[in-house]
C-alpha cells in the first residue's frame, strides 16, 4: 500500500519527472527521504538505465539525445558518406537445407562478427536485411577517413566469414559493394524507430554488391579516389548500374602491408579492443552453441 500511494503521487508528473522530484526530495536535507523511498527511486534509476541502454543499441547516441529533445522527425544532408552492402552467398539454398534454430544461430554469430568489427572502426551498423549486412560510415559522427575505415571493415570482414567457415563447416562467402557521396539521414515516424538513409548513393552501394563477383569487394570510383594508398585493386571498367548507367568500378583484392600492419588493422591495437586470440575463442564457443541444433 505504502508504494501504491507513492507511485500515485508522482504518476501525474511522468515517470522521468517523478524520478527527478523523488532524487530532489532525497538530497533535501529538511526532508530526508525513508528507507523505503530511497529503494524506490533507486529501483526506478535502474529501471530508466536499462531503457536509455536500450534505445542506445537501436539508435546511434547523438539520435537518441536529439530525439529526447526535439519531438519532431530528424532528418540531416551529408555530402560525404560511404555506405556499404555485404550479402551472404548462397544463403536461400542454406537456409532451406538448416533446422530454423541453427540458421539463425549462424546468422547471429555472423554478424556479432560483424557488429564488433564496425564498432573497432568507428562506423554506424545501419541494419539487417535478411541476410544483407548494412554500415555507413562519415555519420552521425564525421569519420575524416571514412571510405578507408570501410575498405578496412569489408576485409575484416571477409576474414571472419572465412574463419566461421572454417569452424562450422559451412561453405561461407561475402559479396560486398561500397560507394561513396551524398545521403539523407533520419528518423521517421512515430513507432519502432529506426535510424535510416535515402539517396542514390544507397541505391549505387546495392547495385555494387548486387552486380559484384561471389567472394570480392567491389567499390565505385567515388570511393577508389578517396582511398589512400595501401591496397592492391583491380580496375573492372565500366558497369551497367540499374538507372544510372555505366559507371566505373574497382575490386578490393588485398592490403600492401605487413601481415603485422594488417593484424593491427584488422582486430585492433587498443586496449578496448579484443585480441585476436579472445575474437576466435568467443566464435569457437559460439559455434558449439550452433552445433546442438544441427
Amino acid at each position: 500500500m505504502f508504494l501504491r500511494s507513492i507511485f500515485q503521487r508522482y504518476a501525474p508528473f511522468g515517470l522521468k519527472r517523478g524520478v527527478r522530484l523523488l532524487k530532489r526530495r532525497r538530497r533535501s536535507p529538511q526532508t530526508p527521504l525513508p528507507p523505503e523511498i530511497q529503494a524506490l527511486v533507486q529501483a526506478l534509476a535502474r529501471e530508466q538505465e536499462k531503457s536509455e541502454q536500450l534505445l542506445l543499441n537501436i539508435l546511434p547516441a547523438s539520435i537518441v539525445y536529439r530525439l529526447k529533445n526535439e519531438p519532431r522527425p530528424i532528418a540531416h544532408g551529408y555530402k560525404n558518406v560511404t555506405v556499404m552492402f555485404a550479402d551472404i552467398v548462397g544463403f536461400t539454398p542454406l537456409s532451406a537445407r538448416l533446422s530454423p534454430r541453427r540458421l539463425v544461430c549462424l546468422l547471429n554469430l555472423i554478424f556479432s562478427a560483424f557488429d564488433q568489427l564496425t564498432e573497432l572502426h568507428r562506423l554506424e551498423k545501419i541494419k539487417t536485411i535478411g541476410d544483407a549486412y548494412m554500415v555507413a560510415g562519415g555519420l552521425p559522427d564525421t569519420h575524416e577517413s571514412h571510405a578507408e575505415a570501410m575498405v578496412e571493415l569489408a576485409l575484416g570482414m571477409q576474414e571472419a566469414i572465412a574463419h566461421i567457415s572454417q569452424l562450422t563447416g559451412e561453405s561461407l562467402s561475402l559479396r560486398i559493394g561500397l560507394h561513396t557521396g551524398p545521403v539523407v539521414a533520419g528518423v521517421i515516424g512515430i513507432k519502432k524507430f529506426s535510424y535510416d538513409l535515402w539517396g542514390d548513393t544507397v541505391n549505387l552501394a546495392s547495385r555494387m554488391e548486387s552486380q559484384g563477383i561471389n567472394g570480392s569487394i567491389q567499390i565505385s570510383e567515388s570511393t577508389y579516389e578517396q582511398l589512400p594508398q595501401g591496397y592492391r585493386t583491380r580496375a573492372l571498367g565500366e558497369v551497367e548500374v540499374k538507372g544510372q548507367g555505366r559507371i566505373k568500378a574497382y575490386e578490393v583484392v588485398s592490403r600492401r602491408v605487413s601481415e603485422a600492419v594488417q593484424c593491427t588493422r584488422s582486430f585492433g591495437a587498443t586496449s578496448i579492443a579484443p585480441s585476436f586470440a579472445d575474437r576466435r575463442a568467443a566464435c569457437t564457443r559460439s559455434v558449439s552453441v550452433c552445433d546442438r541444433f544441427a
